[in-house]
């Protein structure tokens, strides 16, 4: 069986109305096709409204207080942040013999490499 390529796409302070497929008054077409040829998932819950932690749950599958990341890395002079050590998708992936590389902001406060990451272009 053939590996399917994945695409995971976060956006970052985007209202979910902002999609021409939940709301036609919005237009979005290339975000659109991607929800029309694979996977749209019309309902989805954050683990925290800050963003890293919620990205961090997003990673681990863990609640931020079980990986340990409570507040966003570098505020306050916190330094608690995500590491190799706590398996990711980008593990996952890896592991399967996929390549996998990370677009965007993390905040994660650690090398992408640590976290099974080519950093993306």
């Amino acid at each position: 069986m053939k590996q399917p390529n994945v695409l995971f796409v976060k956006c970052d302070q985007m209202h979910c109305q902002r999609q021409g497929l939940v709301d036609p008054i919005a237009h979005s077409p290339n975000l659109d096709q991607l929800g029309e040829e694979g996977i749209f998932f019309s309902n989805s819950h954050a683990s925290n409204g800050q963003c890293v932690l919620s990205r961090v749950s997003m990673q681990t599958g863990l609640y931020p207080h079980e990986a340990e990341v409570m507040i966003i890395y570098g505020f306050h002079d916190r330094t608690a942040h995500i590491t190799g050590e706590q398996r990711t998708i980008g593990h996952v992936f890896k592991e399967a013999g996929n390549t996998t590389v990370y677009f965007g902001e993390t905040h994660f406060g650690c090398p992408l490499e640590e976290l099974c990451y080519q950093m993306g272009e």
